[in-house]
């Protein structure tokens, strides 16, 4: 058999394979101890909508019905970006007496997550491995929220003033899908074994 050639190459992958394989399964129960470990995310959803409460009549302009709705629009989104910045997380977790997590911003994000998904709707998200601390975490969060909207109202813009109700919030849980994650785990593990073995074969014959 030439050196060099499928056939050699083929043959050779067929010899390596029951390493391959057991080197897959060991990753993969890895994965697997890891993913069943982990258990699940508990999630408090609520929701912030926004409207136009009061709006004076300056003596120069006035708005109009297009710019009242614009600018409800971009608070909408500026109160989106507010409720997942690290300083308003910090101060929920103070609010609800909560340790924090770690003092890494990305950490921190992974608690909140607010989305404006529609001009005057806002869909927030907090998450934890604990049930009580993602409940406690999401009454921390409606709180300061709640209090930076009222300091916003009295020192911002005198012109508008804007009315943020918050729904009644929704408990649940996400959990990962530890069959998924084994099997891609061994998978992927086995392609780059595959290949990680032929490409050193193909270097050693090279040098050869």
């Amino acid at each position: 058999m030439n050196r060099g050639s499928l056939s050699y190459y083929r043959e050779y992958l067929w010899r390596m394979m029951p390493w391959l394989l057991i080197a897959s399964l060991a990753v993969a129960a890895v994965a697997y101890a890891l993913a069943e470990r982990s258990g699940p995310t508990y999630e408090v959803h609520y929701s912030y909508l926004v409207s136009l409460s009061e709006r004076e009549n300056p003596s120069e302009y006035t708005f109009d019905g297009y710019y009242a709705l614009q600018a409800t629009d971009l608070f909408a989104a500026s109160l989106a970006k507010w409720a997942t910045t690290p300083e308003t997380v910090v101060a929920a977790y103070e609010s609800a007496g909560l340790d924090l997590p770690g003092e890494d911003p990305k950490i921190l994000a992974r608690s909140v997550t607010a989305e404006k998904t529609a001009p005057q709707l806002i869909q927030v998200t907090v998450r934890d491995r604990d049930e009580e601390k993602a409940s406690l975490l999401a009454k921390g969060l409606e709180e300061v929220m709640a209090n930076n909207v009222d300091i916003y109202q009295q020192e911002g813009i005198p012109a508008l003033k804007f009315r943020v109700v918050t729904s009644t919030p929704w408990e649940g849980k996400s959990a990962v899908s530890v069959p998924v994650i084994t099997v891609a785990t061994f998978v992927m593990t086995l392609l780059i074994l595959v290949n990680g073995a032929l490409l050193w074969k193909s270097l050693n014959q090279e040098e050869a």
